[in-house]
């Protein structure tokens, strides 16, 4: 029988070990949205200049213009000719953060990464990388007409994109449970409502600002013909009203609330109005030319979703004094996030004759939390009477189980005998 002989292996490196793995799938998250979104702001400005009547413009010209437009979707303020634009579209900025949030969650899933230090090692990578990328973008456009801070540029980019790996990671790793591991039931509540609270407010400011579109629609179209008089320049002027479109949201929900906003000398709030003149932008065409009295009745809508939230809180199993908490929670949580969001939607404006556009913050932040939280606390305090004032325990699970019960949990089966 002739002996089987081995046959040699070659020699050389094998498969990547599990050590490598964990390096790959944080180099895609970190690098993954970097080159997705050049590409995409690349490839749309490359739309825009072919499309666009008399515009000559080179790919070198659109790879290049596609840094400062990177900048300015991360909400990086820039420079153009020494002038700051601070008002910086939030549509792409929102889907720039989703892209990164999207990727960083993927990035935890495949490791296989249940924990807050997961997370961590995720963030990290994907916050540095961004920060790093804008740096090198800030310190490519020294020199440039439009230009950036590399300091506000490094911090500025990747802060945000490590709030969008956060936000990404919650579920997976944990993070999210283990912030509520230490808030007791009223707080949980509290910020369930507040979320609901956010998507009420946002329909708030899109209800307002669309009975003022059709209100005005032909002073739209009008503005729109006069600024964009060919398909590329209608292109472009379209692209643009849609990329500022949260931001007109935001200034309407701060006019419904009270507070207002202003652009350049125009002001417009429930208690003043200030004419001046305004860019021929058709997104701003609903805005009006002189005061009308039924401004006031827009507060309404806020106020109906406080009311809102003080029916949910309601359903909250709790005391009066732990249901009332909860509803400070949510109001908390409305105010605080408006507040950011104007922030964000305002700014300066290239020093020209419209500059700044400004959204109060502080004043819209408390407006809001104080619009939501007086009625839901009311709502509590009217319907939530009669819950926590029961005759007997008995009679309080035989009378008002299956009002109050939670659709989320599983009906509980029949008690022993």
């Amino acid at each position: 029988m002739p002996a089987v002989q081995s046959v040699p292996r070659p020699v050389g490196p094998g498969p990547p070990g599990p050590a490598d793995r964990p390096a790959r799938v944080l180099l895609t998250a970190a690098v993954g949205p970097l080159v997705a979104g050049y590409a995409g702001i690349a490839a749309l400005l490359a739309l825009i200049t072919a499309t666009a009547p008399g515009a000559t413009l080179s790919t070198g010209g659109v790879l290049r213009a596609a840094g400062p437009a990177w900048l300015a979707v991360h909400h990086v303020p820039v420079s153009i000719a020494g002038q700051e634009l601070g008002v910086l579209p939030l549509l792409p900025t929102i889907g720039v953060l989703a892209l990164v949030a999207r990727s960083a969650g993927n990035a935890a899933r495949r490791l296989e990464w249940d924990t807050p230090r997961g997370a961590a090692k995720v963030i990290g990578a994907v916050g540095g990388a961004h920060g790093l990328f804008g740096l090198l973008v800030a310190l490519l456009c020294l020199g440039w007409t439009v230009t950036a801070a590399p300091v506000v540029a490094f911090f500025g980019a990747g802060i945000l994109a490590a709030a969008a790996a956060a936000v990404g990671t919650a579920r997976q790793c944990g993070l999210l449970a283990a912030v509520l591991s230490r808030a007791d039931g009223a707080t949980e509540a509290g910020l369930r409502a507040g979320r609901l609270a956010m998507v009420a407010l946002a329909d708030v400011g899109a209800l307002v600002f669309a009975i003022g579109l059709v209100g005005s629609f032909p002073t739209v179209v009008r503005l729109f013909g006069a600024a964009a008089p060919g398909a590329g320049a209608g292109l472009g002027m379209a692209l643009l009203c849609l990329a500022y479109l949260p931001n007109v949201v935001i200034g309407a929900l701060s006019f419904a609330a009270g507070p207002g906003f202003s652009v350049g000398s125009f002001g417009l709030a429930q208690w003043r109005f200030h004419d001046g003149a305004l860019p021929a932008v058709p997104v701003l065409g609903p805005l009006p030319d002189a005061v009308a009295d039924w401004w006031v009745f827009l507060m309404l809508l806020p106020v109906a979703v406080g009311v809102l939230v003080g029916l949910v809180c309601r359903r909250f199993d709790g005391r009066l004094t732990d249901r009332l908490r909860a509803v400070g929670v949510a109001a908390l949580v409305a105010g605080g996030v408006s507040l950011v969001a104007a922030a964000l939607a305002g700014g300066a404006l290239a020093g020209g004759p419209f500059d700044p556009v400004t959204v109060p913050a502080g004043s819209l932040g408390v407006a809001v939390c104080l619009l939501v939280g007086v009625p839901a606390a009311v709502t509590v305090w009217v319907a939530g009477r009669t819950v926590v004032l029961p005759v007997t325990e008995d009679e309080f699970e035989d009378d008002f189980e299956d009002e109050f019960e939670d659709e989320d949990e599983p009906e509980s089966g029949p008690s022993p005998a």
